[in-house]
């Protein structure tokens, strides 16, 4: 079983995702020393280390030979072309869980034509695990490893889970600019809802994604985006799985959003008016001043 008449966009994809995870798991017992980490003040003090630019430079070329022209938005490198054709890449979510010896990491990618995703990959080599999507033709799961990318088995998010049993993912930057908001919205979840229990973070936003679209995890809400990297990956999965995906107007997600959440689609919109009501008003994690909501 595998996705029919797959395009070749999602083709290199893959290819691209395959070599970049290949490349995260073959280094990530890396001694921190030779990790040369630096920290991004322009985002928040978030780290990047060797590996995120290794990543890079194992998936572009694969990327460059059948589609010289189009641009690539890495997170960590740029390489320009035509905007209307883009490769929307973060090589490697989750530097602070690498730097930590945590195997919560993954490598996504999502693939725009004229403003619209058309296919997303995740790969996460600690699990030997391959997600993708490609627009109106499902979400699938094959081996990272292997040559049978394409004999794939179709997911989908879970329903039918009663609310206090759901497994609800909640990033986890905390800081002086989010961390009062997350913190009072999730008190409001645990106490209105009694699902405090069932909260996790595994420090990787596109991970969290993942998790949804398999139907692991039910919830997943983020507040400190990093970039349209960040986001762009989920966006495809989550709705090829069946789910739903929406920033905090409850739109469809889109360059420039802060506050994402995605669920299986059952009481998105309850769980969208409490992180409206906590959320009043801001404006990501680079905002430098806000008052609690009253």
């Amino acid at each position: 079983m595998g996705i029919a008449d797959p395009s070749k966009e999602l083709l290199v994809a893959l290819a691209a995702v395959k070599a970049g995870a290949g490349v995260l798991g073959g280094l990530f017992n890396l001694p921190t020393d030779k990790l040369q980490i630096a920290y991004k003040k322009k985002d928040g003090d978030t780290p990047v280390s060797i590996i995120d630019y290794q990543v890079g430079d194992a998936m572009h070329p694969i990327i460059r030979r059948d589609f010289p022209d189009d641009e690539i938005m890495g997170e960590e490198q740029q390489i320009a072309g035509n905007p209307e054709r883009r490769w929307v890449l973060d090589e490697l979510d989750g530097t602070s869980n690498v730097m930590a010896g945590l195997p919560n990491s993954v490598v996504g990618l999502a693939v725009e034509k004229h403003g619209e995703i058309i296919v997303a990959a995740v790969g996460n080599p600690f699990e030997n695990s391959l997600i993708f999507a490609e627009k109106g033709k499902g979400a699938w799961e094959t081996t990272l490893f292997g040559d049978d990318t394409l004999r794939a088995q179709r997911i989908s998010v879970r329903k039918g889970v009663p609310f206090n049993r759901r497994f609800v993912l909640v990033d986890s930057l905390l800081n002086f600019q989010t961390a009062a908001r997350k913190g009072l919205f999730v008190t409001a979840m645990g106490v209105s809802n009694e699902i405090a229990m069932n909260m996790r973070s595994f420090g990787s936003s596109i991970l969290h994604w993942a998790l949804v679209a398999q139907g692991r995890a039910h919830i997943a809400i983020v507040d400190a985006v990093g970039g349209w990297q960040d986001i762009a990956p989920g966006v495809l999965l989550i709705e090829e799985a069946g789910g739903t995906i929406t920033n905090i107007h409850g739109k469809r997600p889109q360059e420039g959003d802060q506050v994402v959440i995605a669920s299986s689609g059952e009481d998105h919109d309850s769980i969208l008016e409490i992180l409206q009501y906590y959320y009043l008003g801001y404006k990501g994690f680079r905002y430098q001043g806000f008052q609690l909501p009253v």
